[in-house]
């Protein structure tokens, strides 16, 4: 007989399952970071595993895409809709300016919303 783990040591487990996949992903609440795993985090320009919650968002936006990028996260969390293959530029953590394609869902709980954001860097000419 198998005992059913608790919320504590699930939590853990799914967090651990997060962290171990090879497809960048990070939770937002529109203004901040509150996850990002450790692939997100590499090409966001950290080292991988850094801990970036509490990082606003904005630290990662280039300038000329700032107010089209936080419209679509409002929308996003606002209307609860997802958007698939946005191309997008973002400013990494250690300078470089990188193109990636983004797909954005949201993930509603009773009290808030927040976004799930995967991201794939394109090669030039993509």
């Amino acid at each position: 007989m198998s005992v059913r783990p608790d919320r504590g040591e699930m939590t853990q487990v799914l967090m651990a399952a997060l962290d171990a996949l090879v497809l960048p992903i990070l939770l937002h609440d529109y203004d901040q970071i509150l996850y990002a795993n450790s692939a997100a985090a590499g090409v966001l320009g950290a080292t991988p595993g850094a801990d970036l919650a509490g990082l606003g968002l904005d630290t990662f936006l280039v300038p000329e895409l700032a107010s089209v990028t936080k419209e679509r996260r409002a929308y996003l969390l606002g209307n609860r809709v997802a958007f698939a293959d946005l191309p997008i530029k973002m400013q990494t953590l250690d300078g470089r300016t990188i193109r990636l394609r983004v797909d954005a869902r949201p993930i509603a709980f009773p009290d808030r919303t927040i976004g799930m954001v995967t991201l794939t860097t394109l090669e030039p000419g993509e």
